[in-house]
């Protein structure tokens, strides 16, 4: 230069010495120097250093790989267009990378950032890949790009089970995760993500409705409920559920529900009663539901027969008597006059609260009526009152006693029930509490009653009958020996015999009168 400095411009790619060059230099004399200029030209070289990054399954992540290179001096800067990536597979001027089953890496020539875009799938570290960068001198140096993918979410399917017409509620989420971000970090899963994924799904997928089987419900918390259709039974169509994590990743599974049916059994049932007495049968006591979700309902007990009427709640059977459905469910059967013993099965039917039937039988077993039978005795004295214990040979109904109080005499037709009966030429016959009969017989009387009958009552009521009668014996008779006479003893009987006529008239006018008292007496 006019200053006699010398510059020297290397090209952009040369380092190390430049060939000496040789110079002269002349002073105001004209006298001259000659020498020789060196230089020697240090390389710039930029630096690179591997980059790491992490990202949730499914999702592309963007690597600013020159944040961490630096360039040799700052004559130098790094060129972000340089970019490229370093594998024979790159596409796109090297700013393409796709590598099978793991993904795409791309280059933004504008700012040399890296992106990867990671294959559905692929979880863990990706294959790392390498690129270059240039500086302003075109001096080259390469680095790493790794890049690890998180586990996607995860969903295992469920199953439960429920007696019929009981909604059941599932948590799929329980055995649910969320995805992790790469670096080890898990996500978690919304609940209020989760819908069916079924095209028949409302309410934004928070409904099904299955025909014939019933309907599925996504709960606020995550959880999910089936209630099943009353009748239905079995196994449920499996449904499909989706959820997502945090990372926006959705997983889905199978929900699965079976419901057991809910089967009543109804038991054999049997009573007793007294005779001529309607008895009543618990019948569902001994009765069981399926679950105690569906009990029995009492107003859906009816008899199945064809002869059945009222809707099933009445049964007329023939020379038996009447069974009648109660309102809580049992049964009473009412004998037709004088029925004992066993009677037909009736079968009946209860439901439970699903609709679901049962049957089976009753019987009633009627107890005999009160038994009566004929009675008679002999007098021991002439003319003396005869004892007869005429319930001796009496019985009551089944399960029930003979009241002995309740012996009556019976006269006439229609029968009227006396306490004293008077029997013309014969004497009168009374009935004590006791449960005895006593005939007195008339002055004179002898041989054999007429048949008389009688009633008693059982501890249940019913009554029976039978006859009674009494034997006298006669009275002895004195036999006078042949021309015998009494002995006079010269006392004087006219006074004395005369008084005791006179007695004997009275006493047999009050004993007429008695009698004719107690013909009236009830």
């Amino acid at each position: 230069t006019v200053s006699g400095a010398a510059t020297f411009d290397p090209e952009p790619g040369f380092t190390g010495a430049a060939t000496p060059v040789a110079y002269r230099v002349a002073d105001s004399l004209g006298n001259t120097a000659d020498s020789t200029l060196h230089v020697t030209v240090t390389a710039i070289v930029p630096t690179a250093s591997d980059d790491a990054a992490s990202t949730p399954s499914h999702t592309p992540v963007s690597v600013d790989v020159l944040g961490n290179d630096h360039a040799g001096a700052a004559s130098a800067p790094l060129d972000p267009a340089s970019v490229t990536f370093t594998s024979a597979d790159g596409t796109n001027g090297g700013r393409t990378l796709v590598v099978a089953g793991e993904g795409t890496w791309t280059i933004d020539p504008a700012t040399g950032a890296v992106t990867f875009t990671p294959e559905d799938g692929l979880a863990g570290p990706a294959t790392p890949v390498q690129y270059l960068v240039r500086d302003a001198n075109g001096t080259p140096v390469a680095a790493e790009i790794a890049v690890s993918v998180g586990n996607p979410p995860a969903a295992s399917d469920d199953t439960a089970t429920t007696p019929q017409n009981v909604t059941v509620t599932l948590d799929p989420l329980a055995n649910d995760s969320a995805g992790d971000d790469g670096a080890g970090t898990s996500g978690t899963l919304d609940p209020g993500s989760l819908v069916f994924t079924s095209a028949e799904a409302t309410d934004g997928g928070k409904t099904l409705v299955v025909p014939g089987e019933g309907t599925w419900t996504v709960n606020a918390d995550g959880t999910v409920s089936f209630d099943p259709e009353t009748a239905f039974t079995g196994t449920a169509t499996p449904v499909t559920y989706q959820v997502v994590d945090n990372f926006g990743n959705s997983t889905h599974a199978v929900l699965g529900v079976t419901v057991d049916p809910v089967i009543p059994a109804a038991a054999t049932d049997s009573a007793a009663g007294a005779f001529n007495t309607p008895v009543t049968v618990d019948i569902l006591g001994n009765d069981l539901p399926g679950d105690a979700s569906a009990p029995l309902v009492a107003s859906s007990v009816v008899f199945t027969s064809p002869d059945a009427t009222d809707g099933g709640k009445t049964l007329v059977v023939a020379g038996e008597g009447t069974w009648t459905v109660n309102a809580d469910g049992s049964v009473t059967f009412t004998p037709l006059a004088g029925f004992a013993g066993t009677t037909t099965p009736a079968v009946y039917q209860v439901a439970d609260s699903n609709g679901v039937l049962a049957t089976s039988t009753v019987t009633a077993v009627i107890g005999a009526g009160p038994a009566a039978s004929a009675d008679q005795a002999r007098g021991a004295e002439p003319g003396q009152p005869v004892v007869i214990d005429v319930l001796g040979n009496d019985s009551g109904g089944g399960g029930c006693i003979l009241e002995p109080a309740s012996l009556v005499l019976l006269d006439g037709d229609p029968a009227q029930m006396l306490t004293i009966l008077q029997v013309a030429g014969e004497g009168y016959w009374t009935a004590n509490a006791d449960g005895t009969l006593v005939f007195t017989p008339d002055d004179g009387f002898r041989g054999w009653t007429s048949w008389v009958s009688y009633r008693i009552t059982d501890s249940c009521g019913n009554p029976a009958t039978a006859r009674v009668r009494a034997w006298l014996p006669a009275q002895p008779t004195a036999v006078d020996s042949e021309n015998d006479s009494l002995a006079y003893t010269g006392a004087e009987v006219a006074g004395p015999i005369g008084l005791g006529v006179i007695l004997l008239v009275s006493g047999l006018f009050l004993v007429g009168w008695r009698r004719r008292a107690n013909r009236r007496t009830p």
